[in-house]
């Protein structure tokens, strides 16, 4: 893994475009990566409350974004989700991503970015990356190419997606970035994953209306917790 060192700071700010084709819901949201080669938090800003972006800053809120906090050394990490609307914060250590280099290559903010692939947890990604950014990172879990990913897409049955950078600071400075999970309850994803089945397969049988239709739980936009 290639890291920056750790007075190294970058910040990116992406624009997110999700669309769940079983209900036709589409999300255009902006989401922000702020790392330091050693670890990193991603923020998925479905409040709009993020007014402020720098490579500097790093409070990061609590409230209901989601934020992923990569934790390099370890190979983990520590994220909330929500089943049935009770939150859980989950503590993953995902399996190695086996990319695959693509010879294509495309221009993003005046960096060059190659293409590379992976199927990682159900889902083929296609990604861009420059190693003109030597950063080992990218939104949401997705990392371990030598350059930092400026878009991703990915194209399912379930749900389309993509996620592409507008803007990319590096900087010098000292801040470190704390977990904001450290203390909290956790649960490992294979736990969550359980639980996201058990409560699955319950909202395939629950009634929701008086002609006897079944709405069951969405499997999600990123991740098929049943596979």
């Amino acid at each position: 893994m290639v890291k920056l060192l750790p007075a190294q700071r970058y910040a990116v700010q992406y624009t997110m475009n999700q669309l769940e084709k079983s209900s036709g819901i589409k999300i255009v949201i902006n989401t922000y990566l702020n790392g330091n080669g050693l670890t990193s938090i991603y923020e998925e800003d479905f409040e709009n409350r993020k007014t402020h972006f720098s490579e500097d800053h790093v409070d990061f809120s609590m409230n209901n974004n989601v934020l992923y906090f990569k934790d390099f050394d370890s190979n983990t990490i520590f994220y909330k989700d929500q089943i049935r609307f009770k939150f859980f914060v989950i503590k993953d250590l995902p399996e190695k991503i086996n990319w695959k280099l693509i010879n294509e290559y495309k221009t993003i903010l005046g960096y060059t970015c190659q293409k590379a692939s992976c199927h990682f947890r159900g889902r083929l990604f296609d990604v861009y990356f420059s190693t003109d950014l030597p950063i080992s990172d990218g939104p949401w879990k997705l990392s371990g190419l030598p350059g930092l990913i400026l878009e991703v897409n990915s194209n399912d049955d379930v749900a389309s997606f993509s996620i592409i950078a507008k803007e990319v600071i590096t900087a010098k400075t000292d801040k470190q970035i704390e977990n904001p999970y450290k203390g909290k309850e956790l649960i490992d994803f294979k736990q969550f994953k359980a639980i996201y089945t058990e409560k699955y397969e319950e909202s395939l049988h629950q009634v929701i209306n008086a002609e006897g239709e079944t709405r069951p739980m969405s499997k999600g936009f990123f991740e098929y917790y049943v596979e």
